[in-house]
């Protein structure tokens, strides 16, 4: 039975909203607004090249009129040019439409490598949450999901439809957090999440964004069906059928060429109010945690990704050599953590970084000096292990680790591959590390928590 919810009160003192300021909702709109019809501009692409396809399939066979006028050898080659000018286009536009069309087939997300937490089963954490949404005025969240990976982040249910028009809230939580960090510095990094759930169209319009700029990137460097189709028929055949095979990719290439500057323009708009939602979240983290506790949040959580990237290099390994796998990821995380030196101030010592004009996220070095001005105290009554906001935890971090192999091994999963943590630890010979500076901490980048990381 899972342990009833604190009834002692977690908070203390006020929580003032953070106002973000009129430009930034205008911009929101705008940006959300330039969206949509970057959208409706890349449907009516996919459809133009669609219809121009099947127009010149009916009313380009006005190429073969008079052939009957025309007798001997004459005929064969002139027959034969009147077909690769009728073919070359039907081709070039069927390719087209295949590429244009192929990032707007769903495609199989790796959703299971998450964990949905059960409102009656882990009900402190709902509890929990709840009561920090109300503190906040942050919609409450329809759903709870846990991975392993050190990350959280905040989303709309129901694809593309719930990023525009959904209410549905879902919060994302990584496990490896909670098994690495105190209370106070998970909570903060919730209430950064949550503070998202505050802001509206910004968040709307990022997402959408954000799949968009998947459509575009699929189709500009993606290789599909429509090259290789090119490759295996115009390659190294008769040379007039090279030359259809060329024009085609002239066609698709001058495509994707102008998707190149929908991509650029569509990340060029985006990443600035992105990174005006970040410090905006980064407030909101402040003002419940307290400044202190978000930079010291922000310095664990760069040694926590280095030790689940440790953790799960451990784990390829061990899986190649002997076909076994940890059956705790977060907390293996935690064990191959480093620790580097920190500042009086909490902050990792000598961690350098630039926010460059494409980052979806300020340079962390800039997100602590905002931290550090603020100077809030906070409003956390108590603090303790993370890990105690989750009912049942060790098991919870378990079937995320089983989740998480079945999400990157598909069909080669065998639960019978899994061990315990120490014996994998042992085995692998994946010993504790010795601190280390800040230099190893410095080049860790935040991965995208969908981002499946291959084992095999």
């Amino acid at each position: 039975m899972p342990e009833p919810a604190p009834k002692s009160p977690t908070f203390t003192g006020t929580y003032e909203p953070v106002r973000v300021p009129p430009l930034y909702r205008v911009a929101s709109v705008g940006v959300l607004v330039m969206v949509v019809l970057q959208v409706a501009l890349y449907v009516g692409l996919v459809a133009a090249a669609g219809w121009g396809v099947v127009w010149w399939a009916q009313h380009g066979l006005f190429m073969f009129e008079g052939m009957s006028e025309v007798r001997g050898r004459g005929a064969v080659w002139l027959g034969l040019l009147r077909a690769a000018g009728y073919g070359t286009p039907l081709l070039a536009g069927a390719v087209l439409t295949i590429t244009l069309a192929a990032p707007l087939i769903p495609r199989r997300r790796e959703e299971y490598s998450r964990v949905s937490l059960d409102k009656t089963d882990h009900a402190r954490t709902y509890a929990y949450v709840n009561q920090l949404c109300e503190i906040m005025g942050a919609p409450r969240p329809a759903r709870i999901d846990v991975m392993c990976q050190p990350n959280a982040g905040a989303a709309l249910e129901g694809g593309m439809f719930g990023m525009l028009f959904g209410r549905r809230p879902v919060l994302l939580i990584g496990l490896s957090l909670a098994a690495g960090m105190r209370a106070s510095e998970l909570t903060g990094i919730i209430a950064h999440e949550l503070g998202h759930f505050t802001q509206g169209a910004g968040m709307r319009s990022t997402r959408v964004i954000d799949r968009l700029n998947g459509w575009f990137a699929h189709a500009v460097y993606h290789r599909g069906f429509g090259d290789d189709l090119i490759e295996a028929f115009f390659t190294d055949t008769w040379w007039p059928l090279e030359i259809m095979g060329f024009l085609c990719r002239i066609v698709v290439g001058l495509v994707r060429l102008i998707l190149m500057g929908f991509l650029y323009v569509s990340v060029a708009m985006s990443m600035f109010l992105l990174r005006r939602m970040e410090f905006a979240a980064d407030a909101c983290e402040t003002r419940i945690a307290g400044s202190r506790n978000a930079v010291w949040a922000t310095s664990r959580l760069q040694e926590l990704v280095a030790g689940y990237d440790r953790a799960v290099d451990s784990a390829q390994e061990l899986y190649h050599q002997q076909r076994k796998l940890p059956d705790d990821l977060p907390r293996m995380s935690v064990r191959l953590a480093p620790r580097a030196k920190r500042r009086p101030d909490g902050f990792i010592a000598g961690f350098k970084d630039k926010t460059k004009w494409y980052h979806t996220h300020p340079a962390t070095t800039d997100r602590v000096a905002a931290m550090l001005r603020a100077n809030e105290p906070g409003i956390l009554g108590s603090d303790g292990p993370a890990h105690r906001l989750f009912d049942g935890f060790d098991d919870l971090c378990k079937i995320a680790s089983a989740h998480f192999y079945l999400s990157v091994l598909e069909d080669d999963y065998d639960d019978k591959a899994i061990i315990p943590l120490d014996r994998a630890l042992n085995v692998g010979n994946a010993e504790a590390p010795t601190p280390t500076g800040p230099r190893d901490i410095s080049e860790v980048e935040q991965d995208d928590p969908d981002a499946p990381i291959p084992l095999v």
